[in-house]
């Protein structure tokens, strides 16, 4: 999980009203006609505050066995001062 900001930079920290993308990255072991890949954020207490999936999105993602696949979201950050984390 990458998260990159308005010039294509990798970022460790987000800024309160920037945009940013989340890029997930998987590997594929086997092969799937339809796959649903996502993220959350979780505050540093570990509740979920917000994340999406491409099922959500009603995005269609195949992948083959050994394919590398990358998905990307749009992201606001409109949290608040705090420390997250963001998993896919």
């Amino acid at each position: 999980v990458r998260l990159i900001d308005g010039s294509g930079s990798p970022v460790s920290k987000a800024e309160t009203d920037q945009s940013y993308v989340i890029e997930v990255e998987c590997e594929c072991r086997r092969d799937f006609p339809s796959i649903s890949v996502g993220y959350r954020v979780q505050s540093a207490d570990g509740t979920v505050v917000c994340g999406a999936s491409t099922r959500l999105l009603y995005e269609d993602v195949k992948a083959s066995t050994g394919e590398s696949i990358t998905v990307a979201f749009s992201f606001r950050c409109r949290l608040l001062p705090g420390r997250y984390h963001v998993s896919g």
